[in-house]
């Protein structure tokens, strides 16, 4: 999910990647170099390990 700050919850909630576009964020997105950072970070979001942790059942649901 890419969105700004505010929508970072529904986006936790529902266990799934999330990427902060927002204007204040530390990179930034303009022409050629920035598409190519946009491309880094959301493949950072996709495959960070916690995300198979997260999606696990909880050891009491088991």
């Amino acid at each position: 999910m890419l969105s700004g700050g505010r929508s970072q919850f529904i986006a936790l909630k529902a266990k799934m990647p999330w990427l902060d576009i927002n204007q204040e964020r530390h990179y930034a997105y303009a022409g050629y170099e920035g598409m190519v950072e946009l491309v880094k970070q959301i493949d950072k979001a996709l495959y960070n390990p916690v995300w198979e942790q997260v999606r696990r059942p909880a050891p009491w649901e088991v």
